[in-house]
């Protein structure tokens, strides 16, 4: 997790804390070591380290940006280079008095970070001449300073993914690598960032997925096989570029096929709208704000667009070994007038500890179309442990998988807040293929059946006035004793879920050898079973059934959507990329239909499940974002 919020307390305390529950890493970024103009480097982080020492939240420290020399100069010139190198030490020595065997990640997207040319430029010819050039002697001098407070603590190096990734300049990092072995210089571990924005909207979602898997690779490959971190893209970058549920998806499982050592994602500090036309189907999209809201310190990723930061999370922990779904839950918390962290959640260990979970309401109050539109909101906790927190029924300690429990939970509310009432407490089951975001938990919890899919559930009118203090308790079902959330969300198309779940849970499932297919016409409402009417897929003058070769089919009557079809007899290229079919509309019994427009789209799966009234809205709102995003052209007959 990558974070600059030590100027913003509150957000700090509340990543502080979920990175602890989840036995994340922080990495605190303070990119140039040198005197800053209202304080020094060393006691303006002092605190934020001090912080995450005492909540045993293990944090490795980003800096040796060249803030405030370039690369010739610090060569040549001693005075300037011995001011940067002292600053390093002392932020060395000040990070190493609480986290002595840590690590400390060089650089941050040299050149693009850091005065590397003359005119400061982050894309001309001499800033990477200059980064090959005095590149190495940088690290090296830098690396001799963090080293020289203390050996145990790892270096790394972060470059720019372009002089990486084989589709760029990828001889960059490998003379630079390779120049750094022969000083014995050589890094202890690699970090790379890439956002998919500034690909995907030009080469589609299996070129981002190609150009993740060329960084890692490359990076793991000329680092000799040593550690690779990768930092992923859950915010909306600087082009305006929102991920989309599967666009996030797809960036992890690649990052995890590319070997990736660890995985994090940029908490961003800088507001930026989303721009409709680089973003496919963006989930959580960013509008534009008044200037006085984009310039706060709390409008952030983890502020505007939580749920998209707290789902690329839940991703990678439910994917993490070891994890298991029952050991877990989530908590639901309704109420009225929730305003912005305005409310401490306190939990009862099982040893009888207090332990800070967070703040809510945790979406800052704008005019963000994801903020509510009434006085009614859910704050939801994800993925909190069983064992730590719920206390078994019989009184013989922790609760386990299998067990009921009661959970306890204290909130504080402060001095200065408007005053507010808590309407609900809620036990779900913790599961990222059912992931809701806040808005869509309330309007589950409007519809009035809390029973069908939580684990337990209060309803209650409790006032938390400003400067007091509520204790609630809420009983917890075993684990399994609830229907799934998807179950519920989609319950026409449970049978669809049932099918999916089949094809994931079989051994050996690559979501890479199957595809999606969306096809939009008329009279499609009777395609999705095999036999009578039927979408037909053609190749080489052999005719494939779509609903019989797929996983699981619905259709309404203008839409229909085919989920999980083998690519093997359709694809061409390497590892089956290429459509190589066409699609038509076929009757035995003289059915009046046709088709428009199909798209070959990737694999979506239960976990971000694409209705065919959904397809019909994409296609209808965005179908330039469908052709890019999709594997590539279906010809129709």
């Amino acid at each position: 997790m990558h974070a600059h919020f030590w100027l913003r307390p509150r957000i700090r305390r509340n990543l502080f804390a979920f990175a602890r529950r989840h036995d994340m890493v922080v990495v605190l970024s303070q990119p140039g070591p040198t005197r800053r103009p209202d304080a020094a480097v060393e006691e303006f982080i002092e605190g934020p380290l001090a912080e995450a020492s005492e909540l045993s939240v293990p944090v490795w420290l980003a800096t040796g940006v060249l803030n405030s020399m370039t690369a010739p100069e610090f060569v040549s010139d001693p005075e300037k280079r011995e001011h940067h190198l002292d600053g390093l030490r002392t932020l060395t020595e000040e990070y190493d008095e609480r986290f002595p065997d840590g690590r400390v990640v060089l650089w941050q997207e040299a050149p693009i970070s850091g005065h590397w040319s003359s005119e400061g430029q982050v894309w001309d010819e001499e800033s990477i001449r200059n980064l090959q050039r005095y590149g190495p002697t940088i690290f090296e001098e830098q690396r001799r300073v963090v080293k020289g407070v203390n050996d145990d603590i790892g270096v790394g190096i972060f470059p720019h993914f372009t002089y990486v990734v084989d589709s760029k300049d990828p001889e960059v990092f490998e003379g630079l690598v390779d120049d750094l072995r022969t000083r014995g210089a050589f890094p202890d571990f690699g970090f790379v960032d890439f956002y998919r924005g500034n690909y995907e909207p030009g080469v589609g979602p299996t070129g981002a997925d190609d150009a993740i898997r060329s960084l890692i690779g490359n990076a793991r490959m000329h680092l000799d096989g040593r550690d690779v971190c990768y930092l992923g893209q859950a915010h909306t970058n600087k082009t305006g570029y929102t991920p989309s549920k599967q666009a996030l998806r797809m960036d992890l499982r690649a990052a995890r096929d590319a070997g990736a050592a660890s995985i994090g994602y940029y908490a961003w500090f800088v507001y930026q709208p989303t721009d409709p036309a680089r973003s496919f189907d963006p989930f959580i999209p960013v509008p534009e704000m008044s200037d006085d809201l984009r310039d706060r310190m709390d409008v952030t990723t983890y502020t505007i667009g939580r749920d998209r930061f707290l789902y690329a999370y839940s991703l990678l922990l439910g994917r993490e070994e070891g994890y298991g779904a029952d050991e877990t839950f989530d908590l639901w918390l309704g109420g009225s007038d929730l305003d912005f962290h305005d409310h401490r959640l306190w939990l009862e260990t099982v040893d009888g500890d207090w332990e800070f979970v967070g703040d809510f309401n945790g979406y800052v109050r704008t005019d963000h179309l994801y903020e509510r539109t009434r006085d009614d909101h859910v704050s939801v906790f994800h993925a909190l442990d069983r064992e730590r927190y719920l206390a078994a029924d019989d009184g013989s300690g922790a609760a386990g998988a299998d067990d009921g429990g009661t959970l306890t939970l204290r909130i504080d509310t402060r001095a200065d807040a408007s005053a507010a009432e808590l309407r609900s407490v809620s036990a779900v089951p913790f599961d990222p293929d059912s992931y809701v975001s806040e808005p869509e938990a309330m309007g589950l919890l409007d519809d009035g059946d809390a029973a069908a899919f939580t684990l337990g559930h209060e309803s209650m009118e409790e006032r938390l006035t400003p400067g007091g203090s509520s204790t609630v308790r809420l009983e917890v079902a075993p684990s399994g004793r609830t229907r799934s959330l998807n179950s519920v969300r989609y319950p026409d198309e449970r049978e669809t879920l049932r099918r999916l779940e089949a094809l994931e849970t079989a051994g050996g499932f690559d979501p890479e050898s199957v595809f999606d297919l969306w096809v939009v016409g008329d009279g499609l409402e009777a395609t999705a079973e095999p036999g009578g009417d039927r979408v037909a897929l053609l190749r080489d003058g052999s005719t494939i059934d779509a609903a019989d070769h797929s996983a699981a089919a619905s259709s309404s009557a203008g839409t229909a959507a085919f989920h999980g079809i083998d690519r093997a007899p359709l694809f061409d290229g390497d590892r089956r990329r290429e459509p190589a079919f066409s699609v038509r509309f076929e009757s035995d019994d003289g059915g009046d239909g046709s088709v428009a427009v199909a798209y070959a789209m990737p694999y979506f799966g239960r976990g971000n499940l694409v209705t065919p009234e959904r397809i019909a809205s994409l296609v209808e709102a965005d179908p330039g974002g469908i052709r890019n995003f999709s594997l590539g052209p279906v010809d129709v007959e």
